[in-house]
């Protein structure tokens, strides 16, 4: 596989760029090269060509380990263009673990009991034992550490007599939901602090700190901007993906600060900001990626004052650590790894297929076949060692680009329903994602009232995020009045509520049950073998589609992965898949 960008030939281009990319048999890709151009000024003499390569093996077991990473990079005129790109690594790993990394290259790991990294270091770590290894850290006061060790200091070599600078060591500290919160090296001594939800809320230095109020709006405060009060982000998005950041000052905002620092994202396919352009719509940040994530080109105009991290796959990556934050883990883009275990292991497991529920997991195991998918079994290794097809969103799973790429908004127009039934059968991964992302929404007409003669005049759409991907009209009020009269039912009000499909009742097939005697069904007593609709829907407070509508309604939750319930004995009320509902009162 390869792709090609050249601008070269048009009138305002300035570069061009290429990769090609080899796999193995599982897969996994062994092989990439790239070439890039530089040539604002149209001369003979470019300003530079880069040309790179990185070589990858695995081990012939069918693990998914890396054993070994080759890369190399030729810069004309010599230069530094990104992330140096010339070293090469041999993967070893620990005889008691499948998967546990021992040393890549001079970096060597030790971990805990769950398998997160607590340290790496380069050269081997000292023998004689833990205490040799580890050292405690006392905390003083509040931000005061003291420890009766020294790293990144210089250290007397007693063979020679000389000094020499000691080597690049960082230890991690990890909670009890094995989530990092501080890594220490002798350049950063940064802490991490998440919410309830799970995902980082504060991340802080000696010099610098961020605060995460929710993925629109950030505050980051260092030493350049302290005296502005720290630079406020809010991020736009269309969907989940991010197009636009704005900044402004955190102490004196304005409204022509956030006009004129506006950055607007241009991703590839896998979501990495590949270009980045002002409020002019002029470049301001241009970056090509190693397929894990390394910077292979970054030019831009940002001298450090404007805070915009987010870069591969969409991800921030954390100047004090080199790491890309994913949400449940981080990332390692040189040694292409994670630096925890993967949280979804559990996961990927069948359950004892001991009730309905369990089937339905062992149906649809995430990870692309749980366990059942080799590559699951690596607990570091990221995006099933394929990483230019598919896109891990939050450190849990992989999924192919495509079916996230196809579903971001501004490509919703081109989605059909087939299309997303083909790709929810083809990735169980994916299946779990729009059944996570999909709700029933009914929006009530004013003219909703059967009592005064109008009969379906409110809507009921199936969603998936903001797109429509079915719609019908549907009676929602409550119209029979000898009914509600007789306590048997009332207009439901509006409200969130969770629809779960059913197999039958005694009256409707595949009716959907909103709360105890409110289904959603058709206007037929399609449960009795009757299908004559009623000239009325005669409605205690049930939601109630015309009989060729609810149909298709039931094929379009089948065809996004939404089962009905069974029972072997033919018993009725046997709950299926659910889903939300919200019900809007009244236009």
């Amino acid at each position: 596989m390869n792709y090609e960008n050249d601008c070269l030939d048009t009138v305002t281009g300035n570069y061009k760029t290429k990769q090609s990319y080899s796999y193995d048999n599982l897969y996994q890709l062994i092989k990439v090269s790239g070439e890039t151009t530089y040539n604002p000024y149209k001369s003979s003499a470019p300003e530079f060509k880069s040309n790179y390569s990185q070589l990858f093996d695995f081990d012939s077991d069918g693990l998914g380990n890396m054993t070994s990473k080759v890369s190399t990079e030729a810069v004309t005129p010599q230069k530094a263009i990104g992330d140096n790109l010339n070293y090469g690594f041999n993967y070893v790993y620990d005889e008691k673990f499948a998967h546990r990394l021992i040393s890549a290259g001079d970096r060597h790991y030790q971990y805990d009991a769950n398998g997160n990294i607590i340290c790496e270091q380069d050269g081997a770590f000292e023998s004689g034992g833990d205490d040799d290894s580890y050292h405690k850290i006392t905390q003083e006061t509040e931000d005061v550490y003291s420890t009766d060790y020294g790293w990144g200091l210089f250290k007397e070599d007693g063979a020679s007599g000389l000094h020499k600078k000691a080597r690049y060591r960082r230890t991690y500290t990890w909670n009890e939901r094995n989530q990092l919160v501080s890594s220490v090296d002798s350049n950063y001594n940064t802490g991490y602090v998440y919410g309830q939800d799970g995902q980082r809320s504060n991340k802080y230095t000696q010099s610098s700190e961020t605060l995460y109020f929710n993925k629109m709006w950030t505050h980051h405060t260092d030493s350049g901007n302290s005296v502005y009060g720290g630079q406020t982000a809010k991020n736009i998005y269309l969907g989940e993906t991010r197009i636009v950041t704005k900044l402004n000052s955190g102490s004196d905002p304005t409204y022509h600060e956030e006009l004129y620092k506006q950055y607007f994202y241009h991703s590839d396919h896998l979501g990495s900001a590949s270009l980045i352009s002002d409020y002019k719509g002029d470049e301001y940040q241009r970056i090509e990626y190693t397929p894990y994530g390394e910077t292979w080109v970054e030019k831009t105009q940002n001298t450090g004052l404007e805070y915009l991290p987010y870069k591969f796959t969409a991800k921030e990556l954390d100047e004090e650590t080199g790491l890309y934050y994913y949400g449940a883990r981080y990332l390692d883009p040189k040694y292409s790894m994670w630096i925890s275990t993967d949280p979804a292991l559990g996961d990927y497991i069948p359950k004892a297929p001991i009730n309905e529920e369990a089937k339905k997991h062992n149906q649809n195991l995430p990870g692309m076949g749980g366990v059942f998918n080799h590559i699951n079994g690596d607990l570091y290794a990221y995006a099933g060692n394929n990483p230019v097809r598919y896109i891990d969103p939050d450190g849990n799973e992989s999924i192919p680009f495509e079916c996230k790429l196809k579903m971001r908004n501004y490509l919703q127009s081109s989605i059909t329903l087939s299309k997303m039934a083909y790709w929810i059968n083809s990735n169980p991964s994916f299946a779990n994602h729009i059944k996570e992302n999909t709700t029933l929404v009914i929006n009530r007409g004013k003219n909703d009232n059967g009592r005064n003669g109008e009969y379906y005049q409110s809507k009921l759409n199936v969603n998936y995020e903001t797109k429509t991907l079915y719609s019908c009209n549907i009676q929602s009020t409550a119209d029979n009045v000898e009914f509600v009269k007789a306590g048997k039912g009332k207009t439901l009000p509006a409200g969130d509520y969770t629809a779960t499909r059913l197999n039958r009742t005694p009256s409707f097939l595949n009716a959907i049950s909103i709360v105890d005697g409110y289904l959603i069904h058709p206007n037929a007593f399609t449960g009795l073998n009757s299908n004559n609709e009623w000239d009325s829907p005669c409605s205690g407070g049930c939601q109630i589609p015309k009989l060729t509508d609810f149909n298709e309604l039931i094929d379009t939750l089948s065809m996004l992965g939404f089962r009905g319930g069974y029972d072997s004995t033919g018993k009725t009320w046997a709950k299926g898949d659910s889903l939300p509902l919200k019900i809007n009162d009244f236009e």
